[in-house]
């Protein structure tokens, strides 16, 4: 009889668990399901976000299809969104492989001046992507040339500096380009 109560007894225990077990996962599955709508509506959110940083103008070589890309890329980019910048610019140069603008971009993205980062290792990598200059205008090359100043040799405030000379040049040299 005590070996029957006692086997009994854990027998109720186990099933309870099993039942406690599988309350706590029906209640659990509804908050899982919210998480994912959560970031479906983070995504949405983010995206309406995006198309609403603005309009510019910031004439490029690249082609018509990927333009619309590089310049949500810069709106993202002024908006400190380097991450969406980064897809963006991404975006339009697999459109145009030849876009050097839009590797530009992608390495402007990788600065991050008023946190004082940057990763010039990802910044590299996409200069490092850009092929041929023939079809970049004059004024795109002197973008590159600054933003290879930017991440090349040296200390982070030599580069800086350097670039800033570069970009003050440029900004001389074309001062209906805003983004100079």
């Amino acid at each position: 009889m005590f070996i029957k109560l006692y086997s009994s007894k854990y027998a109720s225990r186990r099933s309870c668990l099993r039942y406690l077990l599988i309350a706590i996962f029906v209640m659990a599955l509804p908050q899982l399901t919210l998480g994912e709508m959560d970031d479906v509506s983070a995504s949405s959110e983010r995206n309406a976000a995006l198309g609403q940083l603005g309009s510019i103008e910031f004439p490029a070589s690249g082609s018509r299809e990927a333009h619309p890309h590089f310049l949500r890329g810069v709106a993202a980019l002024h908006s400190f969104w380097y991450e969406e910048a980064i897809e963006a610019f991404r975006r339009a140069t697999t459109i145009d492989p030849n876009f050097v603008m839009g590797y530009w971009g992608e390495a402007m993205a990788n600065n991050h001046p008023v946190w004082q980062e940057e990763n010039v290792e990802a910044a590299r990598a996409a200069l490092g992507k850009v092929s041929n200059t023939a079809s970049a205008t004059v004024r795109e090359r002197q973008y590159l040339q600054a933003v290879n100043t930017l991440f090349g040799e040296g200390d982070k405030f030599a580069r800086d500096q350097a670039y800033a000379a570069r970009m003050e040049s440029l900004a001389s040299e074309y001062p209906e380009d805003l983004e100079a």
